[in-house]
């Protein structure tokens, strides 16, 4: 049964339909990779991890993300454009001079203006 509109709308393929371990895997780096990427608190990770049992240390999470995990996925899905969305642009340098000098103005006009 089809939860969105968007599922409605999608055209029946012969898609695997099955959840593998890649299945899985691919789902949490698509959800993930879905806000234009990740940057992993790797304290907090390794905190996680430690607390599930697991020895690795900060780095080696590190390299295994970055260098297995999402290499592969990346690899494995070249049709997929994963570039972040572009950052919102910072305020030009002179709107900002102009809003400075217009403040600097003003104060002057009331430093000037008689009591």
């Amino acid at each position: 049964m089809a939860s969105t509109k968007n599922d409605a709308d999608t055209p029946k393929t012969s898609a695997v339909k099955k959840w593998t371990p890649d299945a899985e895997r691919d789902l949490c780096l698509a959800m993930l990779m879905s806000n234009g990427g990740v940057s992993p608190d790797w304290n907090a990770t390794h905190g996680m991890m430690t607390a599930m049992g697991y020895e690795f240390t900060k780095d080696a999470m590190n390299q295994r993300w970055s260098k297995t995990l999402m290499k592969d996925f990346k690899a494995r899905h070249k049709d997929i454009d994963f570039a972040s969305p572009k950052k919102t642009p910072a305020k030009r340098k002179k709107a900002a001079e102009t809003v400075v000098a217009a403040a600097a103005e003003a104060e002057a006009a009331i430093d000037e203006a008689p009591a």
